[in-house]
């Protein structure tokens, strides 16, 4: 039996341990524990007594030593031996509750507004242009979004990602002079605002060709536009609602008359002195 040991003073020892631990939760946060280790560390020197002058001393078990009152055994070098322990353990558990991440911050291009409104107007009088076809398109020339103008002459475009666009617009088949919108235009939750213009100096001349009396359109029929004063002629055909489209010059007197099979269609004069789309019927 041990009676009297140094101790130990190790550091920087090797050491292994294994356990095996059940848990028993009455609730979602409390419960139970309970296990049992095995402790060992390799090759630990013992402390040597500097008073008594050893490291360990026992009296030994009956037997070991003779006679009826055996005497103490020292042991003045110290070991380095391995030391192992085995235990116990029991106790309550507590599980705190897991703390919730915060939601990912939301993209600003998508929790905020960026729109873009275009207006299309004629170049040499400011007037506005409704029916415009506008789209707009990304540096690689895609169409990201198109629209055409309502009755102010203006389409605007929400939810916009801020980049470098193109603005292109159309008007009866004829381009309008377009913009640019730079990343660096677009505000948040304001809306950007960009002009497309019509730069052609010619009137356009829209029409269509109906019955008489009852105005049911006629599709297919031959119009033709003559300029009275040099004798030119351009010819179309109606569309699927009777509806054809010329452009004439300005300060030009033209007359306007269409012809179908089996049909006599009454003509039209006109003269144009400024831009303004015209909108006539031929019977």
């Amino acid at each position: 039996m041990l009676n009297h040991h140094a101790g130990y003073d190790a550091k920087n020892v090797l050491s292994a341990k294994a356990q095996a631990q059940f848990t028993y939760y009455f609730t979602r946060s409390v419960g139970l524990h309970a296990g049992v280790y095995y402790l060992r560390h390799f090759k630990t020197p013992e402390l040597t007594d500097t008073k008594l002058g050893f490291s360990a001393a026992y009296l030994p078990l009956a037997g070991d030593n003779a006679g009826p009152q055996p005497s103490i055994v020292q042991r003045s070098n110290a070991c380095n031996c391995d030391i192992s322990s085995l235990g116990a353990f029991a106790g309550v558990s507590i599980q705190l509750p897991k703390k919730k991440k915060p939601a990912p911050k939301e993209d600003c291009n998508t929790c905020d507004n960026y729109a873009l409104a275009v207006t299309a107007k004629d170049q040499y009088t400011g007037e506005i242009l409704p029916n415009t076809d506008v789209v707009l398109k990304n540096v690689y020339g895609e169409i990201i979004h198109s629209g055409t103008t309502n009755n102010y002459g203006v389409v605007v475009f929400n939810n916009i990602t801020p980049d470098n666009y193109s603005i292109a617009g159309k008007l009866f088949d004829v381009d309008l002079k377009g913009a640019v919108a730079n990343k660096s235009d677009f505000k948040s939750n304001q809306t950007l605002q960009k002009e497309i213009l019509y730069t052609d100096d010619r009137f356009i001349l829209r029409g269509q060709v109906v019955e008489c009396n009852i105005a049911n359109p006629l599709t297919g029929a031959s119009v033709v536009l003559t300029n009275n004063a040099k004798a030119e002629q351009k010819t179309t055909n109606t569309n699927d609602k009777g509806s054809f489209i010329f452009h004439a010059l300005q300060n030009a007197a033209y007359s306007v008359y269409a012809k179908k099979e089996r049909l006599f269609l009454a003509d039209r004069n006109h003269h144009h002195s400024k831009f303004r789309p015209q909108q006539d019927s031929v019977y």
